[in-house]
């Protein structure tokens, strides 16, 4: 699953979920660092089956994602409240250019 920052906006994201990220870091290359453009933070679960990502680019694009091993465990838990989103969907949904 995934949200944007219409869905922050919109109150969807999961607070509860968000709120256990360590600060957030942003990139840098010596003292040269960016954290006025991109913020990032992320976190695994204790036994690595699931992943919470979350980056904010100038404060106009946010995009949070939930991921796990087995999506089923989603599937079961959340289709009806969250966008569930499976690899391949993407590039099913995007038209082809040939």
């Amino acid at each position: 699953m995934f949200f944007t920052n219409v869905s922050a906006l919109r109150g969807e994201l999961p607070a509860a979920i968000i709120e256990l990220l360590p600060t957030p870091r942003t990139l840098m290359q010596g003292k040269w660092e960016v954290g006025d453009q991109f913020k990032y933070s992320w976190a695994l679960t204790e036994e690595k089956r699931h992943s919470v990502f979350y980056a904010t680019f100038r404060q106009s694009f946010a995009i949070a994602a939930v991921t796990a091993l087995d999506r089923s465990e989603f599937l079961e838990r959340g289709a009806d409240k969250y966008a569930i989103t499976i690899p391949g969907a993407f590039k099913a949904q995007t038209p082809s250019c040939t």
